[in-house]
């Protein structure tokens, strides 16, 4: 459907329609490429007071007791 806002986030709002003839409608943030708030007929979800910022790389670690799974050799082990 085109460029658009959402509180004050520059999005691109698309619009679906169902083999029931249904509309459906998401906007994806321009700058995150992330799906910030869908409108569907069974309901939807907004997000809203988006803060940008730095994350701890403690966040992307391993926790205690967890392996690291790698999906790549997974994929490499199927062909």
């Amino acid at each position: 459907m085109g460029s658009d806002s959402l509180n004050g986030r520059s999005t691109v709002k698309y619009e679906g329609v169902s083999n029931q003839g249904e509309k459906s409608h998401i906007w994806v943030d321009t700058k995150l490429r992330c799906v910030v708030k869908t409108d569907e007929a069974a309901g939807g979800f907004e997000l809203r007071n988006i803060h940008e910022g730095a994350q701890p790389a403690s966040l992307f670690e391993v926790p205690a007791g967890y392996t690291k799974f790698d999906m790549g050799g997974m994929v490499k082990q199927a062909r």
